[in-house]
């Protein structure tokens, strides 16, 4: 390796770094985009069901949930727990 590539090689990583960085800030937004618009088809597919009889309580929704791989199920006045696909850090914590 040549010494007088290595400013260009760093300065080229670097690069990279942000990019990926950013790649990676907008995959987790889909993700949580995702993960919303995913509560909201299922709130409204048991609504759904529950209109053609198909679903007698509320906790058959919950064992539903739970058996996708969901943990707590929200109502309509609390806040759910997604059970999220990747973890992310803030720069302040690296």
């Amino acid at each position: 390796m040549d010494p007088g590539n290595l400013g260009e090689i760093l300065k080229h990583l670097e690069t990279q770094n942000e990019l990926l960085t950013k790649a990676s800030e907008s995959v987790l937004q889909e993700l949580s985009n995702l993960q919303g618009e995913e509560e909201m088809m299922m709130r409204k597919y048991y609504a759904i069901m529950s209109e053609h009889g198909k679903v007698k309580k509320v906790q058959e929704l919950h064992e539903f949930w739970q058996k996708h791989g969901h943990g707590k199920v929200s109502t309509d006045t609390e806040i759910g727990n997604s059970t999220a696909l990747v973890t992310a850090t803030s720069k302040e914590e690296n």
